[in-house]
């Protein structure tokens, strides 16, 4: 149950326009903070991909959340 959105630049722009965050940054930071990496809403990484490590913590702790509310 992880849904995951990924959006191009060149070709949805309007998605990182709609994003007030996002806009700032791109504003402040041109594209060199891209990729930005949001998980559960909140501003992950910026400027790189997440590596093995990074993505198994978070979802181990996407798991971990689950098996509590079950």
């Amino acid at each position: 149950g992880i849904s995951v959105e990924r959006f191009n630049l060149a070709q949805q722009p309007a998605a990182f326009a709609a994003n007030a965050g996002v806009k700032i940054l791109l504003q402040a930071g041109g594209t060199a903070v891209l990729p930005l990496i949001f998980w559960d809403g909140e501003l992950k990484l910026k400027g790189r991909y997440p590596n093995r490590e990074e993505r198994t913590a978070w979802l181990h702790t996407a798991f971990a959340g689950e098996e509590k509310e079950a």
